[in-house]
């Protein structure tokens, strides 16, 4: 059982992979949740991660015959120091591509009563979710004669890791005219007909999928689901607007819903302790305490299926339009990409920043070691036994 002291003893971290894998906890879960094949392979891949079952590089040293391995990482969103590596990755090869200009930054709710029939139809309705607010701020745009450069990011969970499924949009303040041949800047975005867009695309379109059947119906029959929905469309759905200046640097505003993009489900530095039994972790201003059972089953709740892209890019920003049509708008605008907080970074890179030694030269004789092969399981590739001295196989990260 691992232990930490409530924000006293800061020499032990605690992770979530600590937790889940302490004891029976994951087995525990397996038996009560019964879990989707996608949310099993994700553990699978954590619990994995960086041990050698993923595989490994396997590197030599032609000068002194010294030979190592470095383990694959899992590039789990249950992994903290994975995600936080994609996330930074994510930042500087995206930033250059967008804008460098004022954003409004959009955020699209659903109401609580249909987190039901969304968590039960994750692949399918969560795809409705962005394609219902992309053509909103789409058909929105084009009431006012110009196309936007959109960022949508997915984010399922609110501060408390309960179910809040919501959409973080980042819409350039202007765009090119429909023609593609002006530019068009504006200063305030319509909030009332987005609003009143967004909730008749998504009650008619969410109606015809569970009309037709194609979709998994929690609520019972049509008539059941229809006696829902029909009083729900009468109310006002929330909906925020606000407007990212942050001095005309387009990457704050960018840089803020990267972390709902790539990072990880629960951040390794939000957990605060736990005995065996319960779970401190930090939500915001406050620390909330679940048993936990209650705790692992709200982080893995929240495991996308296999392949659902969780970031996604729409209008100028579309990637069969993003070559063509952002550097018209450079150019119109007079607009530069933007500069990302830092460049991407290679393994060797990262390595050498955070332990002060280039793990590619040769700990006995400082050469350069040379990449011998790439495996995904941790056996020792079978041409290079007899070949090299198996005894000196060094295992390094």
């Amino acid at each position: 059982m691992l232990c930490q002291k409530h924000n006293q003893d800061k020499t032990e971290k605690l992770s979530f992979r600590d937790i889940l894998f302490d004891g029976n906890n994951w087995e525990d879960y397996k038996d009560n949740h019964q879990p989707a094949y996608y949310v099993i392979e994700a553990v699978e891949k954590l619990r994995k991660c960086r041990t050698g079952e993923l595989g490994y590089h396997f590197w030599h040293c032609e000068e002194c015959g010294f030979s190592g391995k470095s383990p694959h990482s899992c590039k789990s969103k249950l992994c903290s120091s994975c995600a936080t590596i994609a996330t930074n990755n994510w930042l500087a090869e995206v930033l250059p591509t967008l804008l460098d200009m004022k954003y409004f930054q959009i955020v699209f709710t659903l109401p609580p009563d249909l987190y039901p029939i969304f968590t039960g139809n994750k692949k399918e309705l969560y795809n409705l979710f962005f394609r219902v607010a992309a053509d909103t701020l789409l058909l929105v745009a084009a009431s006012l004669d110009f196309e936007p450069g959109i960022v949508i990011v997915f984010h399922p969970f609110g501060s408390e890791y309960n179910v809040h499924p919501h959409l973080h949009c980042m819409v350039t303040a202007g765009g090119l005219t429909l023609n593609h041949k002006g530019w068009f800047p504006i200063k305030s975005w319509p909030l009332e007909k987005t609003r009143a867009t967004f909730k008749a695309l998504l009650y008619k379109r969410l109606r015809k999928l569970v009309s037709e059947g194609k979709v998994f119906n929690p609520y019972g029959s049509f008539r059941d689901f229809n006696d829902l929905i029909a009083p729900l469309y009468l109310k006002n759905w929330n909906l925020h607007i606000s407007y990212k200046d942050q001095g005309g640097k387009a990457r704050f505003g960018l840089s803020y819903i990267s972390r709902y993009a790539k990072r990880a489900i629960i951040a390794d530095r939000n957990l605060l302790y736990y005995d065996g039994n319960l779970v401190v972790f930090k939500s915001k201003n406050k620390e909330i305490t679940l048993p936990k059972a209650e705790f692992i089953a709200r982080v893995l709740k929240h495991i996308m299926p296999k392949y659902f892209k969780t970031t996604r890019f729409y209008g100028l920003y579309a990637n069969k339009k993003k070559k063509n049509l952002v550097p018209i708008a450079k150019a119109l605008a007079d607009l530069q990409g933007i500069k990302p907080p830092r460049e991407k970074q290679s393994w060797r890179e990262r390595r050498k920043k955070y332990s002060g030694k280039d793990p590619l030269l040769c700990p006995i004789c400082g050469h350069t070691l040379t990449l011998l092969e790439i495996t995904y399981s941790s056996r020792i590739p079978e041409k290079w036994r007899g070949i090299l001295d198996l005894s000196i196989f060094e295992h390094f990260l």
